[in-house]
């Protein structure tokens, strides 16, 4: 979990915090653009996770006529990643995983399923270390982009490993950094040789000074490597009430990745802002 180095709660991965929701969340673009013109189709670039638990009131968000246009991309959020370092669908789950994935097609929208970390405790630190099981996983990945669903293959896929921020322990930051951008570079070498996109799901950084926030996805690395790189901006204090993405810290975020894009040369349509389309409720008092 995240140290007192951090100055938010520790956050609980995104599957749980964002359970309260049928539609896990948005990702709007942070690159900026000149105002399009009234009449123009609104600039921006939007991608909607939509999550197992609740999949029917997710893909409601895109599945009318009059939201067609709102949105870019599907992310169904049914994968993981387990323990050999195969991809699998959630338990149970594969007909709606199936249907997901076949309405955001008839609406013209890419689909790039989202994977999730499923492996434990250092688990994906694990595979990512062995040369061969690291390299299965790759194969592994890219095969179920291009198996895809129903015999049709997906435009790519969106990785969400969570454990190296909130499971794993910071002590093991600096052996699994190098090994993760080793990781993203022969998938991101793997995938593009096929035509699909990578994208990359991180918790933020947002202080310039090194070794702060969660560093071990190694932003400024991997961005040059992936099509998407999108932000968790959200969920900043999740065990006692508060903002959920307190706009001074989106600011500090879009800030600190803007600067790495333009340090590394990337192009700002590559950072994609994690918006939390989600409320909590907190309960006041019990029992009176």
């Amino acid at each position: 979990m995240p140290t007192a180095r951090l100055r938010h709660e520790p956050r609980r991965r995104a599957v749980s915090s964002l359970a309260a929701l049928a539609i896990a969340a948005c990702a709007t673009l942070i690159g900026t653009s000149s105002a399009p013109a009234a009449s123009a189709r609104p600039s921006r670039f939007v991608s909607i996770w939509v999550p197992y638990w609740d999949s029917t009131a997710g893909a409601g968000s895109y599945s009318s006529n009059a939201n067609a246009d709102l949105y870019t991309e599907v992310s169904p959020f049914y994968l993981q990643a387990v323990g050999s370092g195969a991809v699998v669908t959630v338990s149970g789950y594969q007909t709606q995983f199936n249907k997901s994935v076949t309405l955001a097609r008839s609406k013209g929208l890419k689909v790039i399923p989202t994977i999730t970390d499923a492996t434990g405790k250092l688990g994906m630190q694990q595979i990512l270390a062995s040369s061969s099981l690291r390299a299965a996983h790759v194969a592994n990945l890219v095969n179920a982009v291009i198996t895809g669903t129903s015999g049709t293959s997906w435009d790519g896929i969106d990785l969400d490993y969570e454990n190296f921020a909130f499971t794993d322990s910071q002590l093991s930051w600096d052996k699994t950094m190098p090994l993760w951008v080793q990781f993203i570079s022969d998938l991101s070498t793997a995938l593009h040789a096929e035509g699909k996109l990578l994208s990359v799901t991180i918790p933020p950084v947002w202080h310039k000074a090194p070794n702060t926030d969660y560093w071990v996805y190694a932003q400024d690395q991997i961005l040059p490597l992936v099509d998407r790189l999108r932000l968790m901006v959200y969920d900043w204090s999740p065990n006692t009430p508060s903002a959920t993405a307190p706009i001074t810290w989106v600011r500090d975020v879009v800030t600190h990745s803007t600067a790495v894009a333009v340090a590394t040369g990337q192009p700002l349509t590559k950072l994609i802002l994690g918006v939390p389309a989600y409320g909590r409720h907190w309960r006041r008092a019990v029992n009176g």
